[in-house]
């Protein structure tokens, strides 16, 4: 159901481009990116592990005051999260923008809410309908977005800020509709437990270990999405104060590349995830066990997947920015395409170093990246314009470079611990990158003879079919070519 409820997101995603293209989004963009930084705080919140073990020793009273507790901390902490939110907007003073917010807020408390009544469904009642509970949640909203965005942005005429609160404050609608449910057919016949058990649980304490359960994989979410906020506040000031753009100018092009551009590439980036989650938690296994295990022909696996996607990306940019964005004046895939490769190699390395390395030197990884991408940001911007790249050409790189620095840190400290000779796989590295040459040489040649620059939707679609097609038709000939030279 997660995936289903990926897709449907992805899919909004794409519809709201194609009702919204003439409109400012930048709102939108500036709110999410500062929601994804507050959902990472929530990420590894969770009560289910603790739930569990109060469920089995039958303590009742306990899991109500822990699941009720748990409840009011994250609404709390939400609370204080929208005075930060509402702060902010006057700092950066755009109209509209603390309304915006503010809405932000109560979509992240409602969904947050959502998570912690799934899991605690799962333990007192029914562990299919609390572990969908969230995405049953998600794919209701998107539904109630699906027809809010038809009628905000074709029927009726309000003012931007408030279409966009609107979408958030939608999200109230699937949480009252739940959570009536919920009580009716859960909490009204359930038997109240009012003894509380002699376990001298200190439930304050117990209730704050619930909100982050792995501290150094919340650091790391929290760093990692708050490159984009950053990025974006800055790229703002520096184009609205030294080079004078109006707003709707920027506001355009930031929410094209980062809203909708971004978001193209992380969908792309769980689908590779999905692929090699097994292989992956298969290596996390055998680095905790201290098994033998080939971790350098993995991460070449990954690595030169991520190289071949991004590649295919860059040859097929132009038909899929059409049939995904239809948008002529602006390739928006071309843009952000040879970002995925270092976010795929970015969530390797550090998750990997989350697994055999001490957090003190992580969070130095981590910080080092994001102090190298704010302090590089200003210069490069302005260095970029002056060069006449386009507007989010530098901010882009200062990004790339500030997580190029980290992984290059991570991979260090993961031969340094785990004892790896990168010199002895030498040539695993030489093969990958002769073979993505080829690759790449294969898709160029091929453009000489199937077109990729072309405006038609039905063309774009079998263009990148066809692309596609020759792709796997690569990779099939060079694993037969693999096999015969091992046999």
């Amino acid at each position: 159901m997660k995936k289903i409820s990926n897709i449907i997101s992805f899919l909004l995603l794409i519809l709201l481009y194609n009702f919204t293209k003439d409109s400012n989004m930048f709102l939108l963009t500036l709110s999410f990116s500062m929601l994804i930084i507050y959902t990472s705080i929530f990420s590894t919140t969770s009560i289910k592990s603790k739930l569990e073990t109060l469920y089995n020793k039958k303590y009742y009273y306990s899991i109500n005051k822990i699941f009720k507790n748990s409840i009011i901390l994250v609404t709390i902490i939400t609370l204080v999260l929208t005075l930060i939110s509402y702060l902010t907007s006057l700092l950066i003073n755009i109209k509209g923008l603390s309304i915006v917010n503010i809405s932000m807020c109560v979509y992240l408390l409602t969904s947050t809410i959502i998570k912690l009544e799934g899991e605690y469904i799962s333990i007192i009642k029914s562990k299919k309908l609390g572990n969908n509970l969230l995405n049953i949640y998600n794919i209701v909203n998107n539904i109630l977005l699906l027809i809010i965005i038809i009628l905000l942005y074709k029927v009726f005429k309000l003012e931007n800020y408030l279409n966009i609160s609107i979408l958030y404050l939608i999200s109230l609608i699937p949480f009252i509709i739940i959570n009536i449910l919920i009580y009716i057919f859960i909490f009204k016949n359930k038997k109240e437990v009012q003894k509380r058990e002699e376990n001298k649980l200190n439930y304050i304490k117990e209730t704050k270990k619930i909100l982050v359960t792995n501290k150094i994989s919340t650091i790391f979410n929290i760093i990692q999405s708050s490159y984009i906020y950053l990025i974006i506040v800055i790229l703002y000031s520096i184009l609205t104060n030294k080079y004078n753009y109006n707003y709707d100018t920027i506001g355009i092009y930031i929410t094209s590349i980062y809203f909708y551009g971004i978001n193209t590439i992380y969908f792309i980036y769980k689908i590779i995830k999905s692929i090699y989650i097994d292989k992956f938690n298969e290596i996390k296994d055998k680095i905790i066990n201290k098994e033998n295990y080939n971790l350098i022909n993995i991460i070449n696996k990954i690595v030169s997947l991520s190289i071949s996607l991004t590649i295919l990306l860059i040859i097929i940019s132009k038909p899929l920015n059409n049939l995904l964005f239809n948008n002529k004046d602006m390739n928006i895939i071309l843009n952000v395409s040879y970002i995925l490769v270092f976010y795929i190699l970015y969530n390797l390395i550090i998750n990997l170093n989350i697994i055999c390395n001490k957090e003190k030197n992580i969070i130095i990884t981590l910080f080092t990246g994001l102090i190298i991408t704010l302090i590089t940001s200003i210069p490069i911007i302005n260095s970029s314009y002056r060069m006449g790249y386009n507007l989010v050409g530098g901010s882009l790189i200062s990004i790339i470079l500030g997580i190029t620095i980290s992984i290059i840190i991570g991979i260090i400290l993961i031969k340094k611990k785990l004892k790896l000779s990168l010199l002895n796989n030498f040539n695993d590295i030489l093969n990958m990158i002769y073979e993505n040459i080829i690759y790449s040489l294969v898709l160029v040649l091929f453009t000489f003879i199937v077109k990729v620059n072309i405006n038609s939707i039905i063309k774009s679609i079998l263009v990148i079919i066809f692309y596609i097609f020759i792709t796997i038709i690569f990779y099939i000939t060079k694993e037969k070519i693999t096999k015969k030279k091992v046999q």
